[in-house]
């Protein structure tokens, strides 16, 4: 009798643990939204070479630079925080608002105008 009783505890403690294991995958965190990498601006107007204005993003550190392009001389360095679909980086100089549509992309909802660059620029 004893046998079958810590089999049957055994059993239920291992359904128990692959039950939790397989909710605890379902939920990803907000980090995964997003993907590390270069994000350019996406838009009809034709840059010059080296100027398009680009972010690139760590998620695995949560930090952040933002630049007007390759061989503009300034960066703006910070990190970031994401609540939901919004993404908001402290800089060193201001705060910048992301909304983020998809894991490839983010749209600029708010910059203090402190790049010029336009509200709702898109970049991919």
């Amino acid at each position: 009798m004893k046998m079958s009783f810590q089999k049957l505890i055994c059993i239920l403690l291992c359904l128990c643990t692959i039950t939790f294991i397989l909710c605890a995958c379902h939920n990803k965190p907000d980090e995964d939204i997003l993907k590390t990498g270069h994000y350019f601006i996406s838009s009809d107007e034709d840059f010059e070479f080296g100027k398009t204005p680009f972010i690139h993003v760590n998620t695995d550190e949560n930090t952040i630079s933002i630049s007007l392009g390759l061989l503009y001389p300034y960066i703006e360095f910070g990190d970031f925080e994401i609540d939901k679909n919004t993404l908001t980086t402290t800089t060193q100089n201001t705060t910048f608002t992301f909304t983020i549509k998809d894991s490839n992309t983010l749209i600029l909802v708010e910059n203090h105008e402190f790049f010029g660059l336009p509200e709702n620029a898109t970049f991919i």
